[in-house]
């Protein structure tokens, strides 16, 4: 009878034990989950984020390339702007230093024609970047 209430005691204390154990794994198999769903998640944003990198990456080189087309029609500006200085300094010049009116009529409409002729050299080398 002794044995039969010492066996009774050991199979309450192991069914108890059981219990806890059962708990204790429900409790990390709860844990485990959770820690997968981050998983899914992180892996999930890190897709989208090398997604966007990509795009801005892309969006990057495209504004490098408008940029330096944009630095060329800057530098053939600053180029046309010295041009027109020169004329204007040449045809200071020659008026200044002209005597007659008449010398001074054949000038100005001889700039005038190296104007016509640089206008449509510059609209021709427009149309052929084009």
């Amino acid at each position: 009878r002794t044995q039969i209430i010492s066996l009774n005691a050991k199979v309450d204390m192991l069914t108890s034990d059981l219990q806890d154990n059962r708990v204790a794994r429900d409790s990390v198999l709860t844990d485990l989950d959770g820690v997968n769903q981050l998983a899914v998640k992180l892996n999930t944003d890190k897709v989208d984020l090398l997604h966007r990198i990509t795009e801005q990456n892309q969006e990057v080189e495209s504004l490098q390339t408008e940029l330096v087309k944009l630095r060329e029609e800057l530098l053939a500006a600053m180029a046309s702007l010295e041009d027109e200085r020169h004329r204007a300094r040449t045809l200071q010049n020659m008026v200044t230093s002209t005597q007659t009116a008449e010398t001074r009529e054949t000038v100005i409409k001889e700039v005038e024609n190296m104007k016509k002729k640089e206008i449509y050299r510059m609209q021709e080398e427009e149309e052929s970047e084009d």
